[in-house]
């Protein structure tokens, strides 16, 4: 079972603005750095990756540069067509794709800061709904201290939400 980190709110955010990491590349991308070898060996050894079952056009991958200037998260448009549907009624649902828990809650911190009044901050088993188990917390801070205390450290908890109405900042 995975667990999935959303934000969801009534007004769209300009992504672009948002979101620092690298975009998506492919094997053959990937071929064109002066590190290929490396690279493609640290992919083969650390995800177990079988190169020869892969297109090497299909966009994969996503190259985080320095740990300190790099986005550790990447938000992306959700359809809205999975569990966290069942969760919120807000119009417009992103998926948090977490790369790494460093600096994860700073960023976090400044991109709710800059995205919206009203949202949900949602972390939920991807395959399960379980309504009876959701923890519901209203954030009173978007400082990174508060939201690390709402969502935890790379912990595996029941469902839980954090709704915001309105922040004064």
């Amino acid at each position: 079972m995975s667990i999935g980190f959303y934000f969801a709110t009534d007004s769209k955010i300009n992504l672009e603005e948002n979101t620092e990491c690298s975009g998506m590349i492919s094997i053959n991308d990937i071929m064109k750095f002066a590190n290929a070898d490396n690279l493609i060996s640290d992919f083969v050894k650390n995800m177990e990756i079988d190169l020869s079952n892969i297109d090497k056009d299909d966009k994969i991958f996503t190259i985080i540069e320095d740990e300190k200037k790099a986005q550790p998260f990447n938000v992306i448009k959700d359809s809205g067509d999975g569990i966290i549907s069942k969760y919120t009624a807000k119009k417009n649902i992103y998926y948090l794709d977490l790369y790494s828990w460093n600096f994860f809650y700073d960023r976090l911190s400044e991109f709710l800061i800059r995205s919206s009044d009203s949202f949900e901050l949602w972390m939920i088993w991807e395959d399960k709904y379980e309504i009876e188990d959701l923890v519901t917390v209203n954030l009173k801070y978007l400082d990174s201290n508060y939201l690390e205390k709402v969502y935890g450290k790379n912990e595996y908890l029941n469902p839980i939400v954090g709704i915001s109405s309105g922040i004064s900042l």
